[in-house]
């Protein structure tokens, strides 16, 4: 005989009717159809027909059984009272809407009630009795533990109390993000335009939202002691934190108190706050001020700038849908953010909507309700890490929202609270200043000057894998989406990306993530970004073979067609202006940024080695290396994918005498409740992992590479004298880079499109990148210090033979060398018959 009741999910409180067969005097388990959770029902004796027989007022006839394909709950009267809204007629702030509110049942169905008291419990504990009747015991002796301390808490409090709270909480300021002199940059916070008063809101909308929050918030006096205690036993009896029990008053003095640990202690005082919040303040005043500073998601602080960032509406423009969605965030914004999260939304949504129905709320019916899912599920299209603090002027916005979110994770700032705090940070004011200008002009120039195309020949496979852009960002733009030969003019969307970092300390100098800080382009690509990087890795690649001793300054490496691969997987790869140069030293090799050449030195250095190389400068992660590096020749000349800030800070190596530092962004964080020295903590705050070896280099192997880095940097286009560095092109010009620097700073510049079918024919990195990083770095740049070091020689060598020069050779120029790493032999430039010598000379070489 199968029965079927009214019971709310655990997990995700929608409602449903688990039909069971309760003639089985067993455990029995049902699961939610909304979200899956499997329930545990305990009908051993009989306890669930019982139930339901009291309840009926029928104990002494059978149960008439529900049929499974229609289980509904026997008629319950619905008592017809005032809506919540209609105390504010009797009140001080009235309402203005004219909507008309059907009452909401303050019943609820009985066995709902009986449930809580007996809650199905999962089915291990069912099969221990001897811990049952332990946590019998412990919540009985919770539950006169917190009576007394009820009870304690009935002697009247001061109204100084929520006085003084209330003062905090009117003067409390945004969190200050200051510069490393103390400058401030900006505030992020909630400000006066995001609040309104209650008479904005329509008077459907506060039934909604007491409704789901606080069904008696016009009747009790801040608190529901027996709503506290009912969560204390059904909390003990599940062994961990699973009810609240808070009143929207509490929910206020929670906000005031700024601390969200579920302890005993901490209710406690939300107690005391709210009782005297309630004896100082009207209802409509209490409600008021929980709406301007709830938290709502992705920084927003009330229902004015939630509706305002969701929906870009004023409160009394949004429609019963978009309303209940903001509503459903309260209990978890980050859980069920329609940014992130729009599936979780929606069901929460879909349960609070059943739940107003069934109390007789005047609700739209379902097909209007499923219809205006439309603009809810529309936020998911959105990118998850925008904030509201995206239309804002003021400076360093992508250091500093950084910031405040690694901070927010890491709850050393209240993110569910304003804490006015100030975050002192790395960043040098000047330099970001600088930095925001100019990558702005670079890129309104580029767009004039470059136009850029997309391949492909299905104009709805554009259309759709669009839409897929969002879903990777988090994963770093990684989708190789291919093309075809049919070229189409883009939509404008050039982007770039500049970070800078002192190469001696690790500190984050400057970091833009784009052309300006918007609510639609808040990606961070200095951080959450990877792309391939063209030439732009090769000096990694020359820096291992240079320390394992393979390669010398003056070694001659072939410039000339090369495989890689066999058979249906061969490639021929060929250098940005298709020809090839011959045998050619490293120096120059590197400085022309050919890519045969490096192709045959990562050769050299083989599968071992390079995999060494990735795992010391940029995976130290062990997960990292295995997730993200796949050994294949073609690393070598750039196609692997790398984020500006991971190719800033492995470059730093090279101007820091081979050691590599942690990057730091915070100092320092300072609030009333608390402080913190985040050069202290070791927490790493740019997600590269600390890393696993203090030194890469020699500083002899350093110099070298600094002296070999100048050749290339001369050759970059970014017109700085004596500037160490590198550009980058990748495959069809989707990604231009530059990376280098001088003696105190180094900087990673990155232009493309973040889409990668995108790309930008006839762009270069040293048409752009490099462009754009020389005139950051020239107005106050000091060139990195070069010295000979000990273990270090210097030599005439003739480039056309990679030997030591004669005193007669015409194409003599000096080298640098790590002592014992040095050309053999002589060049026979000078001699008789020079010519045959000269070629049986070039028939020795090893590259050939």
């Amino acid at each position: 005989m199968r029965h079927a009741f009214e019971h709310a999910c655990r997990r995700c409180a929608g409602v449903f009717s688990p039909a069971l067969e309760l003639s089985q005097f067993s455990v029995l388990t049902a699961a939610c159809p909304h979200c899956g959770y499997s329930h545990g029902y305990d009908n051993r004796d009989g306890k669930i027909l019982n139930l339901l027989r009291e309840k009926q007022g029928r104990s002494d006839e059978p149960l008439t059984p529900a049929a499974p394909e229609a289980p509904a709950l026997p008629a319950v009267s619905v008592q017809q009272e005032q809506t919540p809204g209609e105390n504010f007629a009797a009140d001080d702030a009235p309402y203005n809407s004219t909507i008309e509110t059907t009452a909401i049942d303050r019943t609820e169905y009985p066995l709902q009630v009986e449930e809580r008291s007996s809650h199905p419990v999962s089915e291990w504990r069912l099969k221990l009795p001897g811990i049952r009747q332990v946590v019998l015991v412990a919540s009985t002796l919770m539950t006169l533990f917190i009576t007394g301390l009820v009870v304690m808490q009935a002697i009247p409090v001061a109204d100084e109390e929520a006085k003084a709270q209330l003062a905090q909480l009117k003067n409390r300021e945004a969190d200050v993000v200051l510069d490393r002199n103390g400058q401030e940059l900006n505030r992020l916070g909630v400000s006066d335009s995001t609040k309104a008063v209650l008479a904005d809101y329509p008077r459907w909308q506060i039934d909604i939202l007491l409704f789901a929050e606080d069904k008696n918030f016009f009747r009790h006096h801040g608190v529901e002691y027996s709503a506290i205690l009912r969560a204390v036993v059904n909390n003990a009896l599940r062994l961990r934190y699973a009810q609240g029990a808070s009143t929207i008053t509490q929910q206020l003095a929670r906000i005031m108190l700024q601390n969200r640990q579920k302890r005993i202690l901490r209710k406690l005082s939300e107690i005391r706050l709210a009782r005297a919040l309630e004896s100082t303040l009207s209802k409509p005043k209490i409600l008021e001020l929980y709406m301007n500073h709830v938290y709502l998601g992705h920084g927003n602080y009330s229902f004015a700038s939630a509706a305002r960032f969701y929906y870009d509406k004023t409160p009394q423009e949004l429609n019963f849908n978009e309303f209940l969605s903001i509503v459903a965030l309260i209990p978890s914004p980050e859980r069920y953010s329609p940014l992130r999260n729009g599936r979780r939304l929606a069901g929460r949504m879909q349960a609070l909507y059943e739940r107003m129905r069934g109390a007789g709320m005047k609700v739209p019916d379902m097909q209007a309700y499923e219809g205006g899912m439309a603009s809810v599920t529309a936020q998911a299209e959105r990118f998850s890490t925008e904030t509201a603090f995206g239309s804002k002027s003021r400076l360093a916005l992508w250091p500093a929202q950084y910031a405040r979110d690694f901070l927010t994770q890491r709850k050393i700032l209240g993110g569910e609270h304003q804490n006015s705090a100030r975050v002192y940070t790395t960043i040098d004011a000047t330099l970001q200043a600088r930095a925001e200008e100019l990558l702005a002009k670079h890129i309104q120039k580029a767009r004039q000057n470059f136009q850029s195309v997309i391949r492909s020949s299905d104009q709805k496979e554009i259309r759709l894998k669009k839409k897929l852009q969002n879903a990777v960002l988090d994963s770093g733009l990684l989708l190789d989406l291919g093309g075809l030969p049919v070229a189409r003019e883009a939509d404008g969307g050039l982007q770039a990306a500049l970070i800078a970092m002192s190469p001696r300390t690790g500190e984050i100098l400057a970091m833009v993530g784009g052309e300006s800080f918007q609510s639609k382009n808040q990606l961070n690509r200095t951080v959450q970004m990877r792309r391939q990087t063209g030439s732009a890795i090769k000096p990694f690649i020359y820096a291992k073979a240079l320390s394992q001793h393979l390669i010398h300054a003056a070694t001659l490496v072939d410039d000339t067609p090369y495989v890689v691969g066999s058979g249906s997987k061969a490639w021929a790869p060929e250098n940005i202006n298709g020809g090839f140069e011959g045998p050619m030293p490293v120096r120059d090799a590197l400085a022309k940024s050919r890519n045969i050449p490096a192709i045959r030195v990562g050769r050299l250095v083989g599968r071992d080695g390079i995999t060494e190389l990735f795992s010391d400068f940029f995976f130290q992660n062990e997960n990292a290396l295995s997730e993200r590096f796949s050994y294949d020749e073609t690393v070598a000349i750039g196609t692997i994918s790398l984020s500006p800030l991971e190719m800033a800070r492995a470059f730093s190596v090279f101007l820091n005498n081979g050691f590599l530092n942690d990057p730091l962004l915070i100092t320092r964080v300072e609030s009333a409740e608390k402080s913190a020295d985040m050069r202290k903590t070791h927490i790493d705050q740019l997600g590269l992992y600390p890393a696993s070896k203090d030194r890469l280099l020699s500083q002899a192997e350093s110099q070298l590479m600094l002296s070999l880095l100048k050749s290339s940097g001369k050759k970059s286009g970014a017109g700085v004298n004596a500037i160490v560095g590198k550009t980058g092109t990748s495959s069809e010009s989707r990604d231009l880079w530059f990376v280098g620097g001088g003696k105190e700073i180094v900087v990673a510049v990155w232009f493309g499109y973040d889409d990668m079918r995108y790309a930008i024919p006839g762009a270069t990195g040293s048409a752009l990148a490099a462009k754009l990083a020389g005139d950051f770095l020239r107005p106050d740049f000091k060139p990195a210090d070069f010295k000979l070091q000990p273990g270090m020689v210097r030599l005439r060598v003739c480039p056309l033979t990679g030997r030591t020069a004669s005193e007669t050779c015409p194409h003599a120029r000096s080298e640098i060398f790590l002592s014992g790493v040095v050309p053999e032999g002589e060049c026979l430039h000078g001699i008789s018959d020079e010519q045959s010598d000269f070629m049986a000379v070039m028939g020795e070489s090893q590259f050939r």
